[in-house]
């Protein structure tokens, strides 16, 4: 085991490693020409309704890919 510090304090715990990423479903998903996917960090989710392309707009979010996943009628 490793020693790990917590608040200022040494303890001998096991800690998991965190990554957070803040994903909301508007957050924007970007395909390069090259096929590189980038998610974020930008986002339309206040005008999600206008802006994704499952609502008729020109941008892909993480909400188009959710449903896209799931209804095959997209």
């Amino acid at each position: 085991a490793i020693a790990v510090d917590v608040g200022g304090i040494r303890t001998n715990f096991r800690m998991p490693d965190i990554l957070s990423v803040g994903l909301g479903g508007g957050t924007i998903i970007r395909i390069d020409e090259q096929g590189a996917i980038t998610v974020g960090p930008d986002s339309v989710g206040y005008r999600l309704l206008q802006e994704a392309r499952s609502f008729g707009g020109e941008t892909l979010t993480a909400t188009d890919v959710v449903l896209a996943v799931t209804d095959t009628t997209i």
